[in-house]
């Protein structure tokens, strides 16, 4: 016996079209929904590490007073924030001793390097021995340096406790000639100072010591030749000091502000 079966193609078309229509765009709509819940998710409970991230990215050198935020539930995220609370802290502590005794050494320094030099002063007055005036001229030239160590010392601790300079306004010009009139000279380097009358608002003390610093610099670096001048330009003051030394490398000229630092 043959026995011939038949079924109409209608439902096996309406099949594929249904089985299209969920490939093309209920799958990719689920898909596109199943990710953005595991994104919130994740966002979520990665919340609290960008909240670590950013206050840690505000803490400075100079402020160790802030602290991370710890999460309300107990879990590793919370138990990171605690612990770099912890380091944090014990950072702050350590900084504070650190700077207290830098001012405390700084502030009992200064009155030997008085007494020294006033009995340096004193001295000269009782010999004269020309040996000995030039001796005492040089050590005199080395107090002085010392004292201006310590006078730095001693306020690079006060600046990192918050304290800040009195601005007021002040010709940067006559400040800069007045500073290098007072400068001793050096044998065989020539000194050329243009420094035109600038009113502007900053510290007095503050301004001489960084052209001292950068005069120093650039007396100890030089050939022959050291210039000073002060422009005013569009929108600021600009104080140049160059010398004709072999300069800074370009790889080491990212240390120059930092602290203490020797090239």
């Amino acid at each position: 016996m043959v026995v011939l079966a038949a079924s109409p193609l209608d439902l096996a078309d309406t099949t594929d079209r249904r089985t299209v229509v969920l490939l093309l765009f209920v799958f990719p709509l689920l898909l596109f929904m199943a990710a953005t819940v595991v994104w919130s998710a994740a966002r979520r409970a990665l919340r609290p590490v960008e909240a670590i991230r950013s206050e840690v990215a505000l803490i400075t050198s100079s402020d160790l007073s802030k602290r991370v935020p710890v999460s309300p539930a107990n879990d590793e995220v919370s138990a990171l924030a605690r612990t770099m609370n912890d380091t944090l802290e014990r950072l702050e502590r350590s900084t504070e001793r650190q700077r207290r005794f830098i001012g405390d050494a700084s502030h009992e320094l200064r009155s030997p390097l008085a007494s020294l030099k006033n009995q340096l002063d004193a001295s000269l007055y009782d010999h004269h021995d020309p040996a000995w005036i030039e001796l005492a001229s040089d050590m005199r030239i080395d107090l002085d340096r010392l004292e201006r160590l310590v006078t730095d010392l001693l306020l690079l601790a006060r600046h990192d406790e918050g304290e800040r300079p009195v601005v007021e306004p002040l010709d940067l010009g006559y400040l800069v000639r007045s500073e290098m009139a007072r400068r001793p000279h050096v044998a065989g380097l020539a000194r050329s100072v243009d420094a035109q009358n600038v009113l502007v608002n900053g510290n007095a003390d503050a301004l001489s010591r960084v052209l001292r610093n950068l005069v120093d610099n650039a007396e100890r670096h030089a050939t022959a030749s050291v210039a000073v001048s002060v422009k005013r330009t569009t929108d600021r003051v600009l104080v140049r000091v160059t010398d004709d030394g072999a300069g800074i490398p370009n790889d080491q000229q990212q240390h120059v502000f930092e602290r203490f630092h020797r090239l």
